[in-house]
Formats: structure tokens, C-alpha cells, sequence
């Protein structure tokens, strides 16, 4: 088997009836966010699955995603997603939050060219939403019911309850209203049931819920048997998939972790009353697997050709970029300070997925770097604003970490106490200035950079909202600085620490 990494057998509860009825074999991805250099190679995955199974009769088989395989706004990059998602033959998806990236009218368009069901159990489509027209053909359902081989296979899907926290006010979703957790629960039963009353005794949850919330789900909902789930970038290990639905009957969860670097095959033995008596997982590393021709001609007939911009002497690939100095985004926010003349630039970790590799440095390496481009603003910003947005980044870091990636700036966080100290500012003559992180000046102001998102208020960063000290709003993004910046160097660029962040 190509680039498997896991397989292992569930150890499952004894039961009475252990006669298996039918067999099922589903390949999964989850939180691929819209990784185009991944694409070809899951493509090859898919590919061998079907392989594998299609001339099986007495195994029904089945290819589902549990979300967020699109990422950002670019409307060229998520059309090639779905058009992937064509290409493997996708049987079914959850939708995530970053689906949502794009606005509700986009994402119709998007999944109006979709041969897959999108499944959403536990939200309500309002008819202001340009969504519903996907629910009135029969693209976007509550639930979906499969035959293969004689057999019903039911489907119900989750959205993320905190789906409109987490777009914020800087993306307000007014055309979908999702449940909580409780109410979630209590939804998935209404549809599981109505299955149930169909002849339906197999059914799959495809969830964008996060494994905390798949486990309740599990524990409370009579008559889920798999969880293909996401949201929350787990590996499910053998230990954590088995949880006890109200009737102590199994219910099997997996996942496959984020950035399509995994894909997974569970397979399952069923009873004649639906019940799962066996099952085993694999979990398959995708880089090991060859990329697909078709799949690397359309990234070209959807995005172009990319384009060369420079060479980079060594590859920067960071374990944990969320919780340390990023050299990459030193090279981005250096960019954005030579671009808009600011004393200092704020950038969030977040609006970087991946790395770098040695060599050739393209536009669309660039692309799958930045997903979310935002424009940039310059706004006079206080000491205390600054520090406040500083300590803001590591409110989460021992468990969520996406501190503050900054140029002109270098600061120390002390991981004990979840503050920062030790922050200097840049002069105009290269000389650094302390500020007081305990008492930082409200009257102390400097012209300060950072992205339009953050500038909204975006994950938290209130006091980054100011309006009225903006200075000048740019029509750019962070891709088109650091494009431009890189063209300007004459030789291979070296990423490396500089000492901007400290961590103790």
C-alpha cells in the first residue's frame, strides 16, 4: 500500500449477532484548505481506492471529505478545488468554515458546479441566502441515502456550531443560521430517524464539528455508526475511535488530520440490524503517493501558468509557525514595511499555511502560502495598542497558539505568564526604542501596518479597530508586496531567525 503510515483494527464490543450483512470501505480526506500542491497526489489516492474496490461486489465503497476543502477567496483556486472534488468522484462533503471564506453568492456558484451532495444536518438556510437556490436542486441536503449492492447507506452532515463566531464581524453570514451543540444533537436525531423510517440501518456522519464534539455526538445520538469528521486536525488514534452510542452499540470516528498531508480508509463489517462487528483504519501519507497527470494540466488550464519571481538557498518548513518567529513572515512584513514607509508592520500567523522549499520560488507557491490576501492599512497606532495586540496573540498559547509575526518590532513572550516583554521599536536611524510593556503611553503613537482583516477587528483584535487614526488604506495585499519585494533581490534569498521573537 502506498505511503501508509497506520493501519489498525478497531477492537470492537462482543455482540450477539456476529454475522456480517455487508461491508463498507470509505476514503476520506478532511481540512485539505484548498492545498493545490497537494491535489495531484490526492488524486492518486483517490484513484488507487477506486482501484481497489470498484470490481469488489461484496464491498460497497464510498469517497466523502469532511469540509473545508476550500480556503480563502480566490475565486480561481476554489473553482479548481471543486473541480478536484469532480475529478475523484466525490460521493458526498460536509461544509466548513472556511468554505464560508468566500461570500454566500461565490460559494453557490462554486457548488452549482458540484456532482457531489454538500450535507448540512444542523443549519438553516434562510431564504435571503443565495444558498437556497442549492437547496431547491437538490445540491445542498439535509440528508442523503446511497444504495450500493442492495444496501441503504444514509448520510447527515454538520457544519461548525461556532460558524458565525468565527467569521466575526468581518464576515457576517446572514443568510445561515447554525445550531449549538445541543441543538445539534437534537437535529442529527430528528434526521437520523427519518432514515430509519426509509429502511435505512448504516449511516455516516461527514461532521466539520471537531473531535470533542464528535465524541458527544456519538454518545448521544442513537443510530450514527461512522464519523468521518474535521474542524478540529486530528490523527484519531486506535484508542479514540471507538465511543459508545445511548445503546452501547459502536460508533467508529476518524479523521485525517489537515492540509490534505493525510488521507484515510476506514473499513467496516455490518450486521443484519446495521450494527458495525468489525472495522480497521489506515491512515495514508499522501506525499508518498505520485501526482496525477490530469490534475497537474488542470491547475494550469484553471490558474495559468505560474510565474517566477525568485530563488530561495534554503527551505523553511516550521513545525509549530503559529508559536515562534517565522522566517517567512519576516520576509512578508518586511515587504509591507518597505512598501508603506510604517515603523512597524503586525501580521497574524494565521494568514500563512506551510512553507518554502529550496529553489525556485513561483507565484503560486506564493498563493498557497498567503490563503487569505488581505489589503493593508497604516494607522497610527499608541503603546499601548501595540502592546495590547501583542499580548492579544499569545492569549492562546499553550493550546492555540497565532502570535503576532512583526517587522520593526522585536518583543519576548514569557510562556509562564502569557505576556510579552522586552518589546523594542525600530527608529528611522536603526536604533531601537523600549516600551514599557507594563506601563505602555497612550500618548506615544507610531505609524503601524497591518492587514485589512485585523484593521476590522478580526479574531479579537478590537484594539486594532481604529477607524479614526487610519492613516492611508493601500489596494493591495500582502501577496503583492512580497511578490514585488522578492523581484528585487539579485541573488538567492537565506530565511532564517533573526531574533524578532523570543519564546521563554
Amino acid at each position: 500500500m502506498h505511503g501508509k503510515i497506520a493501519q489498525n483494527s478497531i477492537i470492537m464490543p462482543k455482540l450477539c449477532d456476529k454475522n456480517v450483512d455487508a461491508q463498507v470501505a470509505v476514503w476520506y480526506m478532511n481540512d485539505v484548505h484548498a492545498q493545490i500542491s497537494k491535489m495531484a497526489q490526492l488524486k492518486s489516492s483517490a484513484d488507487n481506492f477506486t482501484r481497489k474496490f470498484q470490481n469488489k461486489a461484496e464491498i460497497d465503497s464510498f469517497k466523502v471529505a469532511a469540509g473545508d476543502t476550500l480556503m480563502g477567496s480566490n475565486e480561481k483556486k476554489n473553482n479548481l478545488c471543486i473541480q478536484f472534488l469532480n475529478l475523484i468522484r466525490l460521493d458526498v462533503t460536509a461544509i466548513g468554515n472556511h468554505e464560508f471564506d468566500s461570500e454566500e453568492l461565490k460559494l453557490t456558484k462554486l457548488l452549482s458546479g458540484a456532482n457531489f451532495k454538500s450535507i448540512i444536518t444542523n443549519a438553516k438556510i434562510k431564504l435571503i441566502s443565495p444558498l437556497k437556490r442549492l437547496v431547491r436542486d437538490n445540491k445542498i441536503v439535509k440528508s442523503h441515502i446511497i444504495n450500493k449492492n442492495g444496501h441503504k447507506y444514509g448520510f447527515v452532515g454538520t457544519i461548525p456550531s461556532d460558524l458565525n463566531e468565527i467569521k466575526g464581524d468581518f464576515q457576517k453570514l446572514n443568510g445561515i443560521s447554525v445550531k449549538n451543540i445541543n441543538e445539534t444533537v437534537k437535529e442529527l436525531q430528528k434526521e437520523v430517524n427519518n432514515l430509519e423510517k426509509k429502511g435505512v440501518n448504516k449511516i455516516i456522519l461527514v461532521s466539520h464539528s471537531g473531535y470533542e464534539n464528535d465524541c458527544q455526538i456519538a454518545k448521544n445520538v442513537e443510530g450514527i455508526d461512522i464519523i468521518i469528521g474535521g474542524h478540529s486536525h486530528n490523527l484519531i488514534r486506535p484508542d479514540q475511535s471507538l465511543i459508545m452510542a445511548p445503546s452501547g452499540k459502536p460508533v467508529i470516528i476518524a479523521q485525517a488530520g489537515k492540509n490534505g498531508d493525510y488521507t484515510g480508509i476506514l473499513n467496516a463489517k455490518f450486521n443484519k440490524e446495521g450494527v458495525i462487528i468489525a472495522a480497521a483504519n489506515q491512515v495514508l501519507e499522501t506525499s508518498k503517493f505520485q501526482k496525477n497527470p490530469e490534475v497537474e494540466k488542470l491547475k494550469d488550464e484553471v490558474l495559468g501558468q505560474a510565474q517566477l519571481v525568485g530563488t530561495l538557498q534554503n527551505s523553511c518548513n516550521l513545525d509549530n509557525p503559529n508559536s515562534q518567529e517565522n522566517p517567512i513572515a519576516n520576509l512578508i512584513t518586511d515587504s509591507a514595511k518597505q512598501k508603506t514607509g510604517a515603523q512597524a508592520v503586525l501580521l497574524n500567523s494565521g494568514t500563512l499555511r506551510g512553507g518554502l522549499n529550496k529553489g525556485l520560488i513561483t507565484s503560486r507557491n506564493l498563493e498557497e502560502l498567503i490563503f487569505f490576501p488581505s489589503r493593508f492599512v497604516k494607522v497610527e497606532l499608541s503603546e499601548k495598542n501595540i502592546i495590547d495586540a501583542l499580548n492579544h496573540g499569545i492569549r492562546n498559547f499553550d493550546t492555540k497558539p497565532e502570535i503576532l509575526q512583526v517587522s520593526g518590532l522585536k518583543y519576548t513572550i514569557d510562556s509562564s505568564s502569557k505576556t510579552v516583554k522586552d518589546v523594542f521599536i525600530e527608529n528611522s536611524d536603526g536604533n531601537w526604542t523600549k516600551i514599557d510593556n507594563n506601563n505602555p503611553r497612550e500618548d506615544k503613537k507610531y505609524p503601524v501596518a497591518y492587514n485589512e482583516f485585523m484593521f476590522a477587528g478580526g479574531i479579537g483584535y478590537s484594539m486594532l479597530k481604529k477607524p479614526e487614526s487610519l492613516i492611508e488604506f493601500y489596494n493591495w495585499s500582502e501577496l503583492d508586496s512580497v511578490i514585488e519585494y522578492i523581484k528585487t533581490f539579485n541573488k538567492p534569498i537565506q530565511l532564517k531567525p533573526e531574533g524578532r521573537i523570543t519564546v521563554e
